[in-house]
């Protein structure tokens, strides 16, 4: 028996790669931890991943066939259709939801982490709009509280300007009949 043919070793090589990669991909969009070589382009039901293709995927067959089948080229078609999102390692209740029917962009949506992520960010937003609010409410509360002493003292200053009036009305109404008694 003689050495294995250079073919037969590069392939080797090229699936041990895409393994790889796709167990990368699982871990990164459903937080999973996968040995690469337990990853299977068609799942098994116990399996924690499905697979979401896009029809270009679907249509080059390259989930058709196990991986120890596939051939070098199509390993490399499988790596390019990583990069373009073409392929989304999906929990397996994405599979059953009968809304996955074309929502490509749900599945990158859908993994945990992604989600996680997007959540904490949404929170932090949140947060820091709320602390923004708070203390603009609390300046606004401030100003309201200095305009309303403000007010108070302009109403208590203009009680005693009308009496000041008041008064020197009664005093020149008194002095002009007293002038006008003496004329």
């Amino acid at each position: 028996m003689g050495a294995p043919r250079t073919s037969n070793i590069k392939r080797t090589i090229e699936r041990n790669n895409c393994r790889k990669l796709l167990a990368q991909h699982i871990g990164e969009k459903l937080g999973l931890t996968i040995s690469p070589d337990q990853v299977r382009t068609k799942p098994r039901q116990d399996d924690p991943y499905r697979w979401f293709l896009s029809e270009r995927v679907k249509e080059e067959g390259l989930f058709d066939s196990n991986l120890s089948d596939l051939s070098s080229g199509k390993f490399g078609r499988i790596r390019k259709a990583l990069v373009n999102k073409e392929i989304e390692a999906v929990p397996p209740e994405f599979e059953e939801s009968p809304i996955n029917e074309g929502m490509q962009n749900f599945a990158s949506d859908y993994s945990f982490p992604a989600t996680i992520r997007r959540l904490e960010q949404e929170k932090k937003d949140a947060l820091s709009n709320y602390e923004e609010l708070r203390a603009s409410c609390s300046a606004l509360t401030d100003e309201i509280t200095m305009l309303k002493q403000e007010l108070e003292h302009l109403q208590d200053e203009n009680q005693k300007n009308v009496a000041a009036i008041h008064a020197f009305k009664q005093h020149l109404a008194e002095f002009l009949s007293r002038i006008q008694e003496h004329v």
